[in-house]
């Protein structure tokens, strides 16, 4: 697919960002979150 009339640079990937929709987005099941998370810092 070709888009035209973006500021972007040949060839770059184009991101499909999303609204959160809690109806759909919410997991199912228990939520893991790796380590890591914890260690970042804001």
């Amino acid at each position: 697919m070709k888009v035209t009339g973006l500021d972007t640079l040949d060839g770059t990937p184009v991101l499909d960002i999303k609204p959160y929709y809690p109806p759909w987005d919410k997991p199912k099941g228990d939520l893991l979150v790796p380590d890591y998370i914890y260690r970042l810092k804001y």
